[in-house]
């Protein structure tokens, strides 16, 4: 029983690194740099999440990234990229 359990844990280990310039990868992500349209949409989705206490909704962020003219299909991707690093992290 014990080993199924070990093997169970392993699986769902999440690869977590810390990159040469401080950035964090996690599962293969890494947040963006600062000063780009795609740092914004981590920034509203960060700032969103601290103020509801959960991971923020899609339709919030991407309504916030659209007051910024950030395109819509890039603040989706992004907003994608920035749900599977917190989901993991």
């Amino acid at each position: 029983m014990a080993k199924k359990k070990k093997q169970v844990e392993e699986k769902e280990e999440v690869k977590i690194e810390q990159v040469e310039d401080s950035t964090l990868t996690v599962d293969g992500i890494t947040r963006p740099a600062k000063g780009n349209d795609s740092a914004v949409v981590w920034d509203i989705c960060d700032e969103l999440t601290k103020q509801l206490g959960f991971l923020c909704p899609q339709m919030e962020a991407l309504e916030e990234a659209s007051k910024t003219g950030i395109d819509p299909i890039k603040a989706n991707r992004q907003f994608k990229r920035w749900e599977r690093f917190n989901k993991n992290k």
